[in-house]
């Protein structure tokens, strides 16, 4: 399971739930919920799902991950981190979304969807793929008015499956 904040708070807490095994989108979490309430859904949403491994990102805001910490959730994508200070690494849970991550993550929902059309059927989540592009400044996001929330939960879920 992949989850996206709602970063600087006009976007949405979203998650969305692989199944592990062929890829498909099983479930969609989307609510603009205080940061508390969707790191509990979050953790009932995995343990719903036979302890999924729950990726959440943490460039806004660590909360979510720090508290699905404390209520103990069994499996937490975990990535390798620099430590700014001796340099060396370590391991950090939650997923950072950045402009070397970006890229490689964005390209296995396309691929996931162009093999297999029927892989994604949430409404909402297709919207927001046909919305999502090249931006002027090079990054990728979503049009401006549009959200691309949804698509980087989804985006989340299939790079960390591998984990």
């Amino acid at each position: 399971m992949g989850g996206d904040t709602a970063g600087e708070g006009s976007d949405w807490f979203s998650g969305q739930v692989i199944d592990n095994s062929d890829g498909r989108q099983v479930a969609v979490l989307a609510q603009q919920y205080d940061e508390d309430l969707y790191a509990k859904q979050i953790y009932c949403l995995g343990l719903h799902y036979n302890q999924a491994l729950v990726g959440v990102e943490t460039n806004f805001s660590t909360y979510p991950t720090k508290e699905l910490e404390r209520l103990e959730y069994p499996r937490l994508y975990v990535r390798e981190v620099e430590d700014t200070y001796t340099g060396r690494l370590r391991q950090g849970y939650g997923f950072e979304t950045t402009r070397r991550t970006n890229p490689i993550i964005i390209g296995q929902p396309v691929e996931i969807v162009r093999e297999d059309a029927w892989a994604v059927v949430d409404g909402e989540t297709l919207g927001e793929m046909l919305t999502y592009s090249r931006l002027e400044d090079g990054k990728t996001g979503a049009l401006d008015g549009e959200h691309d929330d949804r698509v980087m939960a989804l985006a989340i879920a299939y790079y960390i499956r591998t984990q």
